[in-house]
């Protein structure tokens, strides 16, 4: 993988998910993970 900064990480993920709109996540197998990107904010210095 390679080293990217963290607004490219955000970015990337925020791609991957949205392609798999259509796709279903297994609530209980995903449940951990879902919650955790639910939850996750970083303080921008804006």
């Amino acid at each position: 993988m390679p080293d990217i900064g963290v607004i490219e990480g955000i970015d990337a993920s925020r791609n991957i998910l949205i392609r798999q709109l259509a796709s279903w996540f297994d609530e209980e197998k995903c449940s951990k993970g879902v919650t955790s990107l639910e939850n996750y904010r970083k303080e921008m210095g804006l």
